[in-house]
């Protein structure tokens, strides 16, 4: 397992790239993003609709923002297994 911690900015983006690296994801590669009982999964699929940005981040939509909670400067804890990448 890979963890950080890392601050949401205005935009939603999350600018830590921990995670991101370990997981082998690019910029480009598209995402499914869901909520459920204020966790919030973020998962490789080739048709979805969510990508990580061009500087490598990982940008939560609004919505998913709003139904969690989570404000600019929100801190969130992340959590990755590489093994099932």
């Amino acid at each position: 397992m890979v963890y950080g911690l890392a601050a949401i900015d205005t935009s939603g983006r999350i600018a830590d790239r921990t995670i991101i690296r370990a997981l082998g994801w690019a910029p480009g590669i598209r995402l499914h993003i869901r909520e459920g009982s204020g966790v919030i999964v973020v998962r490789l699929d080739r048709q979805g609709v969510f990508t990580v940005t061009g500087q490598g981040h990982l940008h939560l939509p609004a919505a998913v923002r709003h139904w969690c909670g989570l404000n600019a400067g929100d801190r969130v804890l992340l959590a990755a297994n590489p093994a099932t990448a």
